[in-house]
């Protein structure tokens, strides 16, 4: 099997247009895991997505700049992933209005 940190990457790939929302850089992919750097609207700093094999399923922790978890969602299924880290970073109740608001800063 391929490298899992490589696999969580083609699970977001495949979103690509909801991943790139989220400002996303720095992506290391591991052996058991993907970490990233995002800039969101609700979240700022480091995602860190790892797989549990025993339950088929990953967590995501949200890892501020100075290095505490300031959340961890436990239980997440494949064809939920993206949509869980979105609304922990991106989708906030007045997105649109956010998103023509930065379009016009720049």
């Amino acid at each position: 099997m391929e490298n899992m940190g490589v696999y969580i990457f083609r699970i977001l790939a495949a979103n690509s247009k909801v991943a790139c929302s989220w400002g996303i850089y720095d992506i290391k992919p591991y052996k058991d895991r993907l970490e990233f750097i995002v800039n969101g609207f609700l979240f700022k700093g480091k995602v860190c997505v790892l797989y549990d094999a025993g339950w088929d399923t990953f967590t995501v922790k949200l890892i501020n700049n100075d290095g505490s978890v300031k959340e961890e969602i436990e239980m997440v299924y494949i064809d939920n992933l993206v949509r869980v880290i979105d609304e922990k970073v991106e989708k906030c109740d007045n997105y649109k209005e956010k998103v023509i608001e930065s379009l016009k800063n720049l």
